[in-house]
């Protein structure tokens, strides 16, 4: 029990905090869903813990190659009308709190979303 709900991948600690859950509304078949959703990442975890890491890397990966694609068509569109505004999309942050070392762009953010 925590005060987050996520499973850490690289120790692989489950956290829940069913209040988050519970003090929304939701109900207790939901709140033993979301349980059994994120154990169900445990179990993945250590069953195939490269597969599973791998995954994420792949979509890091992919997210920063289509922000790029992205990117260019902001710069053709509005990169000599609002010069600030891509420079705004371009600032790296922390896509993680749990790992603020890891950045990416806004617009590869909004990829890695996706």
């Amino acid at each position: 029990m925590s005060n987050g709900f996520y499973i850490n991948l690289e120790n692989g600690e489950v956290n829940l905090d069913t209040n988050w859950f519970a003090d929304k509304g939701f109900s207790e078949e939901q709140i033993i869903w979301a349980i059994l959703h994120e154990l169900s990442h445990f179990r993945d975890l250590s069953e195939d813990s490269k597969g599973v890491l791998g995954q994420f890397s792949y979509m890091e990966n992919k997210a920063k190659e289509i922000g790029a694609l992205m990117m260019k068509k902001w710069e053709e569109k509005y990169g000599k009308t609002d010069p600030e505004f891509i420079e705004t999309l371009k600032k790296q942050s922390p896509i993680s709190k749990k790992n603020p070392s890891k950045t990416m762009n806004q617009v590869e953010q909004a990829a890695y979303k996706m």
